[in-house]
């Protein structure tokens, strides 16, 4: 396990569909959780926030990454992950979008974020952001998913932010217990932790997309879209361009780009951007270097690839590379 802390300089939507629905079945992971959970919160708006804390961690254990950042201003543009994303947010409002829907995401919230869900946030009058959150790859969901229902359809949360009290603390103990454990002798709590609190999660917001019925039918370009993509998916190291994905497709390029965007929410050339991204950080997990990761993935150059990186991720390849180094 290796953790990567930063200290630097310090260098907006309605709120939908946030669910609230209080329950008890993390009632023996919180017991002993009280004392944290009146402080954590309450809004700490006593002083500004005048260094930037990013923590990062990957658990081979449970082989999910853990992160944690505070007093962040930064704004993250348009992207998407390929794995799963659950977050909460201890402080500082944000203005989120996730898929065309506009949430603003406070204290005590969750974030459910599915793999390829598009989205993107930026502070509140000035906020700035203190939130913790996992990285999960979908093999893993899947498979816990498929032990507690021994179903193999795919998960798919239904909600991207909800309000649940019991789940946040149990995510937040979760998540101490992750960043702080230096030593085997946590596991089998860590991983006690891990299966309470994940199953209870995937039970209770998750959906199966088989049941998944698009009210529009199926998309008129749906096939043409999916081939664009596979094209992106497969040769994301060399020169694309937006004539030759109209080839592929046989649509104008008006047509592609507008119902691209429709299908997938964010353009062809963003897409492009966040293949090779995910790629990039899987080059650096490896041990690559950054330059050699740059070349790999069909960045123009080392600058605009370091430029693009920190802007989604938050960190520089290179920082965040030497996360994995001692795995």
């Amino acid at each position: 396990m290796k953790t990567v802390l930063l200290n630097l300089s310090e260098d907006s939507l309605l709120n939908t569909n946030i669910i609230f629905k209080p329950r008890c079945i993390y009632e023996h992971i919180l017991q002993d959780f009280s004392a944290e959970k009146s402080y954590t919160l309450s809004e700490r708006r006593a002083s500004p926030v005048k260094t930037e804390t990013r923590k990062i961690i990957f658990d081979s254990d449970l082989q999910l990454e853990a992160y944690f950042f505070e007093g962040i201003s930064q704004p993250f543009p348009p992207h998407f992950h390929e794995y799963y994303v659950i977050g909460f947010f201890e402080s500082g409002r944000r203005s989120l979008s996730v898929c065309g829907k506009n949430f603003t995401a406070e204290t005590g919230d969750i974030l459910l974020l599915n793999p390829c869900d598009n989205h993107f946030c930026c502070g509140i009058d000035g906020d700035t952001l203190t939130y913790g959150a996992f990285n999960i790859k979908p093999d893993i969901i899947q498979r816990l998913s498929a032990e507690l229902t021994e179903s193999c359809d795919p998960v798919r949360f239904s909600e991207n932010l909800i309000r649940d009290e019991d789940l946040f603390f149990s995510l937040k103990k979760l998540h101490k217990t992750v960043m702080e454990t230096k030593t085997e002798v946590a596991g089998f709590e860590k991983e006690e932790l891990f299966l309470l609190t994940f199953s209870g999660l995937i039970g209770e917001y998750s959906e199966r997309c088989e049941n998944r019925i698009s009210q529009n039918g199926i998309p008129e370009y749906c096939e043409e879209i999916e081939k664009a993509c596979l094209y992106m998916n497969e040769n994301f190291s060399d020169r694309i361009t937006l004539d030759g994905l109209c080839k592929i497709t046989a649509l104008s390029r008006a047509t592609l780009v507008r119902e691209f965007a429709k299908e997938k929410g964010i353009s062809p050339y963003r897409y492009l951007e966040n293949v090779r991204l995910n790629a990039a950080k899987q080059l650096l997990e490896h041990g690559e270097s950054p330059i050699e990761t740059a070349l790999k993935t069909g960045f123009s150059d080392q600058s605009h690839f370091t430029n693009f990186f920190k802007a989604y991720i938050g960190l520089t390849p290179k920082q965040y590379g030497n996360i994995f180094k001692t795995r």
